[in-house]
This record gives C-alpha cells, sequence and structure tokens, in this order.
C-alpha cells in the first residue's frame, strides 16, 4: 500500500523565483504562490530547485499562515536522506525519492 496516494493534492505555496538556495537573491517572504500540486508535480518543483512553504494568506511571515498538507526537515548538512532512511528508528521511507547524483543509492533490507 502507497504512503500516499498518487492523486491526492497537497496543500502548499511555491516560489518560482527562489532556485536552489537562492541563487537569484530573491525575497524569501514575497513570490510565494498557493498551490495544490500532485505529490509527482511538488517532487518536479523540487527537482526544479523551486522554494515551497505552507500556504499562505499574504507575506511570508506567522500571521499570514493558512495551511499545510506537508511536514519537512531542513538537514543543513547535519544529516543525509541516506542516514535517514539507514536509521532503524525511522521505520518508513519517504514516500517519493528524486534520484541525485550527489546523493548514493540506498538498498533496502529486504534486498
Amino acid at each position: 500500500m502507497p504512503l500516499l496516494d498518487p492523486s491526492q493534492r497537497l496543500k502548499l505555496s511555491i516560489n518560482p523565483a527562489i532556485i536552489n538556495k537562492n541563487e537569484r537573491e530573491a525575497s524569501f517572504v514575497t513570490g510565494f504562490e498557493n498551490v495544490e500540486p500532485t505529490l509527482a508535480d511538488f517532487a518536479e518543483n523540487l527537482d526544479r530547485g523551486f522554494a515551497f512553504s505552507s500556504q499562505l494568506s499574504g507575506r511570508r511571515r506567522k500571521t499570514s499562515f493558512s495551511c499545510s498538507g506537508i511536514l519537512t526537515v531542513d538537514f543543513d548538512g547535519q544529516r543525509s536522506i541516506v542516514d535517514v532512511l539507514d536509521d532503524p528508528s525511522s521505520g518508513r521511507t519517504p514516500p517519493f525519492s528524486t534520484p541525485r547524483q550527489d546523493i548514493p543509492p540506498t538498498t533496502s533490507a529486504s534486498g
């Protein structure tokens, strides 16, 4: 059974002006667009390097929080996704995985 229905829509916002750790030096408070992508669409936006956040009712700040259909963790170089997947306490794998050249492939415990 999949962890998430592939047709389910996620509530979040995307800022296409902030790419790969803000290479364009765009604003972190404006430019976020509320969207409801499928998991595949969200993964595609991540592959493009777009910033994402919760859905907002204005500028990006605490008082503008509207809702969020996702939970994320920012590792900041302390742990990698490989570390998380290998950690027995995680108990689950992410619902999707985007292969990247800088992350070595993992093997499952079942083979």
